[in-house]
């Protein structure tokens, strides 16, 4: 298999020893399909994510946001930030899609929390920002806090949560 970035690394247990021989590395069969790696999670749309995912996934880019216009942008060209932002919204729209289809939604309803993220960074100042505002908080609520839908729907099987480690 050879040495794999840590963003390309699959985050899987290994098979219990019993089923294996020593000196044997862990087939790329044994892995579990369900999960996923750091890009396909970050960088793809399709298939759903649990809410721990989205909540962890949320945070780092939304921390990355921050840091970027707190202390990198009053330092640079502001023509960065054409090239910085965009990078940071690809992801955002593809984790709230994933977390819309496992709420069973379409995931183009991401474009509401997207375009409500663009209109209120960094703080809201006009009353649109302000709707902006309650949009983020409405997607907040339903995607956030609700519960996944347990059972399987047509963007396919629920999430599977990583079992606590003994």
């Amino acid at each position: 298999m050879g040495f794999q970035p840590l963003w390309r690394r699959r985050w899987f247990p290994p098979e219990p020893a019993a089923s294996r021989l020593p000196g044997d590395s862990l087939p790329e069969a044994a892995l579990n399909p369900v999960r996923t790696d750091l890009l396909e999670l970050m960088l793809s749309s399709t298939g759903r994510i649990s809410r721990n995912a989205f909540l962890g996934c949320g945070a780092v880019l939304a921390a990355l946001g921050y840091a970027y216009s707190s202390e990198v942008a009053p330092r640079v060209d502001p023509r960065l930030g054409w090239i910085v932002y965009p990078m940071l919204l690809f992801p955002t729209a593809c984790i709230l899609s994933k977390r819309l289809h496992d709420r069973s939604r379409a995931g183009w309803w991401a474009f509401v929390p997207v375009w409500a993220l663009v209109v209120m960074w960094p703080q809201p100042s006009t009353p649109l920002g302000w709707v902006g505002v309650a949009v983020l908080a409405v997607t907040l609520v339903e995607l956030g806090l609700m519960p996944s839908k347990p059972e399987t729907n047509r963007f396919g099987p629920p999430p599977v949560e990583r079992p606590p480690e003994d």
